[in-house]
């Protein structure tokens, strides 16, 4: 998924605590209006939770998992989606 609103990459830097880069300025066409606000709602749900460390680490696991056509880190991911509702 790729974040052009400027909006949304300030709320990503937040999160992962940087400072965003220079706008590109990619002009937001009609279609993408509903993405975009659709993008913002997650994000913020995201950011008032603060569930983007549990969401990298799924993200780092499926993407091993998905290389090794395995699922060894079944165990792994059941812990981290209990470490998630716990918070």
């Amino acid at each position: 998924m790729i974040f052009s609103d400027p909006y949304v990459q300030e709320i990503i830097c937040q999160i992962l605590n940087k400072t965003p880069s220079p706008s590109l300025n990619i002009p937001i066409q009609k279609n993408m209006v509903g993405q975009i606000q659709e993008q913002r709602r997650v994000l913020e749900d995201i950011k008032s939770k603060n569930l983007l460390p549990y969401i990298l680490k799924l993200s780092a696991l499926e993407n091993e998992i998905k290389s090794m056509n395995h699922s060894k880190y079944e165990e792994e991911i059941e812990k981290i989606f209990e470490q998630s509702k716990q918070h």
